[in-house]
């Protein structure tokens, strides 16, 4: 078993979590209770994604989770084939630079920080899977 943690765009980091901050702040010093708990409370969602966004491979599956929300497990025998991709779409990752995931009549994209380790292991567990 061999754990992947999601890569994480600067931006992410540098820009929106401290504007995040200093919003939450100013909105308490202006006692604007509800608008700084909307904004607090999005900024506790975003840290959990960055803190709980990882991916697991094992011998049978990949499981996927993505903060509280989102989990999924794929069995490997399902996984037909794995595309890099540079996507802003919406999906269980903090980067854009992702890896396209093609499984049974479906698709996922990933980010793991280390994708070429990522791409050797599946490729172990999977010799098939066309990358």
């Amino acid at each position: 078993m061999k754990t992947y943690r999601s890569k994480v765009d600067k931006w992410l980091t540098f820009l929106l979590l401290p504007f995040l901050t200093v919003l939450t702040v100013l909105l308490v010093l202006m006692k604007a209770w509800p608008a700084a708990l909307i904004v607090l409370l999005v900024l506790i969602f975003i840290g959990q994604l960055y803190l709980n966004t990882y991916y697991v491979l094992s011998a049978g599956t990949l499981q996927i989770t993505c903060g509280w929300l989102y989990k999924k497990t794929i069995p490997l025998h399902t996984v037909r084939k794995i595309m890099r991709t540079k996507s802003a779409l919406a999906s269980p990752a903090l980067s854009i630079d992702k890896l396209l995931i093609f499984f049974d009549r479906q698709q996922v994209m990933i980010s793991p920080e280390d994708q070429e380790d990522f791409l050797l292991e599946i490729k172990r567990l999977n010799p098939s899977i066309n990358i």
